[in-house]
């Protein structure tokens, strides 16, 4: 799960006048939720209202929400708050602690979707975190596939994933390194471990990992990599510190 900040980033230019066909989406994907409307306040595009959960031609049951569009909307991706306290806040019901749903590792959303299209992602991830809500509410647990690990770990799996290696945060980190850069490092040692060059070994393995990995989103990737290996290590500093701290209780 990732904290978002719900479009609450520093102010910029209404992306909305600068990209009127994405608006123009919005509004079209929202015919298929009449309880939904598209607002604009505090100058910002916010959509409030019901989010109706359909099945078969049916509604199935609807939840209160808003959902932000950052200022670099149609770049980034909206954030979905959930609204009201039938959802608890909680990691394990995937709701984040200012009520953001965790609907996916977002790279991951990124790297997979058909489409940039808004009717796709309320129809996709949108809706199978209602279903997944619904069939919590029945179940006491979600379905048994696509759910992720909490945070850090669920971050790893999916990058794994996505690049098509181990889910080792140091192999996948080595990875972006690579892929982040905008030329070819082919003086690098290679990822398998062999101890030559990339340029003498795996060659062709790295050259298809760039082709299925855009440099933009290995970067966006890279970052968050980062922020979880300095995480980590902060972890464990404050596990040594502790350890210290015990050990000289336990001398006095």
């Amino acid at each position: 799960m990732r904290r978002q900040n719900l479009g609450r980033d520093s102010p910029r230019p209404r992306w909305w006048k600068i990209h009127p066909s994405a608006r123009d989406n919005i509004v079209t994907a929202l015919h298929a939720q009449p309880l939904l409307r598209l607002t604009e306040a505090e100058g910002r595009l916010v959509i409030k209202g019901r989010f109706g959960v359909h099945s078969d031609g049916r509604t199935l049951d609807s939840f209160p929400v808003r959902i932000h569009f950052p200022g670099n909307y149609p770049n980034g991706l909206p954030i979905v708050e959930v609204l009201g306290d039938r959802v608890p806040t909680t990691p394990d019901r995937h709701i984040n602690s200012d009520r953001s749903a965790c609907l996916y590792v977002p790279e991951e959303w990124l790297a997979h979707r058909p489409d940039d299209d808004f009717s796709t992602f309320l129809s996709v991830p949108v809706r199978n975190f209602f279903l997944g809500q619904l069939y919590y509410e029945k179940h006491k647990r979600f379905p048994p596939t696509g759910e992720r690990q909490h945070y850090g770990a669920g971050l790893i799996d999916a990058y794994a994933d996505i690049l098509g290696v181990s889910a080792n945060i140091n192999e996948i980190h080595y990875w972006l390194r690579i892929l982040a850069s905008d030329r070819s490092k082919g003086h690098w040692d290679c990822t398998c471990g062999s101890g030559k060059i990339v340029r003498q070994c795996c060659r062709q393995l790295v050259f298809d990992k760039q082709q299925d990995t855009p440099v933009w989103l290995a970067k966006r990737m890279k970052r968050e990599i980062l922020k979880e290996l300095e995480h980590r290590r902060q972890k464990r500093t404050r596990r040594r510190v502790d350890d210290q701290k015990r050990d000289v209780r336990e001398a006095a």
